[in-house]
């Protein structure tokens, strides 16, 4: 629990009390005590705000904006909360081109600073003081997802990783990881989805942190295909019509004999166990006749 809100102090600049650290009220009990006990929830209630029924406006913009990153945290580790916290946090991840054209030989590069100290308010605690052993790379694949297939595509580890001090002076780890494409199960044109994670050497890790990249599909480089050449017919030989009278149509396929008769405009359809009255002006009778 303490590595825990070391972190989220880090963020918020708030302090810390329980039951035993000189706690504002008595509190026998509360909703996060069954989550923890439950579910295994983290059994911490953030207290925000400077008053009750606290004004929306302040709310959004001065509460809200100095908790989000603690927030964001604390669903981060959600999953291990009291493990997941002493691990080392990749720090930064940034995709150093975020759009790459899919051809042989390409890839992502991916800089990574990596420390199990600069989120820590306190680096006197004892899991602070790890160095950062491995970091694990993942491609469209979660670390968490539990489908059988969550080994990573690659690990950056000895000499690929560089110790170095931040601006704050706390230790840190950094990688460059590169990405090559021919390496990945799915090249197709859209976004991707890096995941690293970082093992301390204790064997601990930290919370998964994710980046994203675009592959795009190649331009065009063939000549373009070319249809065959579509043969000029010759000239059409004279035909010679056939004409028929009005009291002999000529024969067309189907199933209707055509008959002219000289009623008043009407013309009738007749099919087997069913007639209809149809409203054409042709002066046609049609009649069924067997395929």
């Amino acid at each position: 629990m303490q590595a825990l809100v070391n972190k989220y102090i880090h963020f918020n600049g708030h302090t810390s009390s329980g039951p035993d650290e000189n706690f504002g009220y008595v509190a026998s009990g509360a909703s996060d005590d069954w989550f923890y006990a439950t579910l295994g929830a983290a059994g911490v209630t953030f207290e925000l705000g400077n008053t009750f029924h606290q004004d929306c406006n302040y709310f959004e913009n001065f509460i809200l904006s100095g908790n989000l990153k603690a927030l964001t945290y604390a669903a981060k580790v959600s999953s291990k909360p009291y493990s997941l916290s002493k691990g080392p946090d990749i720090v930064s991840m940034v995709v150093i081109q975020e759009q790459v054209v899919n051809l042989p030989g390409a890839f992502v590069a991916v800089a990574l600073d990596v420390s199990d100290a600069i989120f820590a308010s306190s680096q006197a605690l004892d899991s602070t003081q790890q160095t950062v052993d491995v970091v694990r790379i993942y491609v469209d694949v979660h670390p968490y997802d539990d489908n059988g297939n969550t080994s990573p595509l690659f690990t950056l580890t000895g000499s690929q990783l560089q110790a170095g001090v931040s601006i704050e002076g706390s230790p840190t780890t950094l990688g460059v990881a590169t990405i090559v494409l021919d390496q990945l199960l799915d090249t197709r044109p859209g976004r991707h989805a890096i995941y690293a994670e970082a093992v301390d050497s204790d064997g601990t890790v930290g919370p998964v942190m994710a980046a994203w990249f675009e592959i795009l599909p190649p331009s065009p480089t063939q000549a373009p295909t070319l249809l065959p050449p579509v043969p000029i017919p010759g000239p059409t030989p004279d035909v010679q019509p056939t004409v028929y009278d009005r009291k002999t149509p000529p024969p067309r396929a189907g199933k209707f004999n055509t008959k002219m008769s000289r009623g008043r405009g009407g013309a009738a359809s007749q099919s087997r166990g069913n007639r209809r009255n149809l409203k054409g002006g042709d002066g046609c009778q049609r009649e069924p006749v067997d395929a």
